[in-house]
């Protein structure tokens, strides 16, 4: 008896069953057990990847039967797309500097700003709408090269030096209009690059896919985004590892300015006017759409996909609240929640970008 008690004891896989016997425990057991546990593990962690997208399906399919008649139109549809264009642009010139360990926050003012230069070039004698483009593109490039000099190479904080320079263009905003919106003299090619139908689908949507696409090729698949996100992960060993920090910086701000004045040739070209108080108001739901879509798709990480996935999840639920008769200041409320929510379930992930 004794043996047969230490047998049990030290025999792996056996077990008594309670009449003497000894009854081999089987091996397909602990097998099915660890099989189980493994989908279970990859069913969590492709939820957790796709989340936002499975979201927006059951947003889209909520309103459809709440709204069947107004909200899954094609008008509706072709609306917002329309109005997620400039959202989408300005929630990339976010998302590019904070890969990189920084944040922008003069996007919306440098928005605004492109919008009126285009504007007041446009009305004058200076040149043709090509020409009021280009000084556009250009205001912002050099609107982001200042932040890239005052962030990269005087290494100011990201947060300090970009809200200066917001609100010094804000007021220079001011002054080039009197604080009046511009109407007059904008050239049609500004609106017909926005408005022009290809395919039935507005042409500024077609050109920020494209742009969606450059953004995503470049932080996913080029060497110079695998730099930006070694940066934003850690300046330290990223410089360690012989990356150019400022150089990386530099180039980050100055996208992220460009990007912005994209934003304001949009702008300018499908509202038709530039307005000196336009532009802040995207602030808040870009970084609200780049934490949210840090959560999804790469969790964890910023990521382009994320993001466009985190704004028109925002732009479906606030589409369908409005068909609904929800008030229209209860958008920024929920983007409000999304940023909130965003940095708290992907905060384990960015804590070193946050903390930057």
């Amino acid at each position: 008896m004794p043996a047969r008690a230490e047998t049990e004891k030290g025999a792996e896989g056996v077990t008594g069953n309670g009449s003497g016997d000894l009854t081999p425990m089987p091996a397909a057991v602990s097998l099915d057990a660890s099989s189980r546990a493994g989908r279970i593990d990859l069913v969590r962690r492709y939820l957790t990847r796709y989340s936002l997208l499975v979201l927006l399906v059951f947003l889209i399919v909520l309103y459809s039967i709440l709204k069947p008649s107004t909200f899954l139109t094609v008008t509706n549809l072709q609306s917002m797309l329309l109005q997620q264009t400039v959202p989408t642009v300005i929630a990339l010139a976010v998302l590019v500097p904070i890969v990189a360990g920084g944040f922008d926050l003069s996007v919306g003012y440098v928005l605004g700003f492109t919008a009126i230069v285009g504007a007041k070039v446009g009305a004058g004698a200076i040149g043709s709408g090509f020409t009021a483009i280009a000084f556009l593109l250009v205001a912002g490039l050099a609107a982001g090269g200042l932040n890239a000099i005052l962030v990269a190479k005087l290494r100011i904080s990201s947060f300090i030096a970009t809200l200066g320079v917001g609100l010094s263009i804000s007021g220079i905003m001011v002054g080039l209009t009197g604080g009046q919106v511009l109407y007059a003299g904008i050239p049609p090619v500004i609106a017909q690059i926005s408005l022009t139908p290809i395919l039935g689908i507005d042409a500024s949507v077609w050109l920020t896919l494209i742009i969606v696409l450059l953004v995503y090729y470049l932080l996913a698949r080029l060497p110079l985004g695998r730099k930006m996100y070694a940066v934003g992960g850690n300046e330290q060993v990223a410089r360690l590892a012989a990356i150019h920090v400022t150089r990386i910086k530099v180039i980050a701000f100055v996208l992220a300015g460009l990007l912005s004045a994209v934003g304001g040739l949009l702008t300018l070209g499908q509202v038709g006017s530039a307005d000196p108080s336009t532009g802040p108001e995207f602030l808040l739901p870009a970084f609200a759409a780049v934490f949210l879509g840090a959560t999804s798709i790469r969790p964890g990480f910023f990521n382009v996909w994320g993001t466009v996935l985190a704004i028109f999840v925002l732009a479906v639920n606030f589409s369908g609240l409005t068909l609904l008769g929800a008030p229209y200041w209860l958008s920024p409320v929920i983007d409000g929640i999304a940023l909130i929510i965003g940095v708290l379930v992907a905060g384990k992930g960015l804590r070193g970008v946050l903390s930057g």
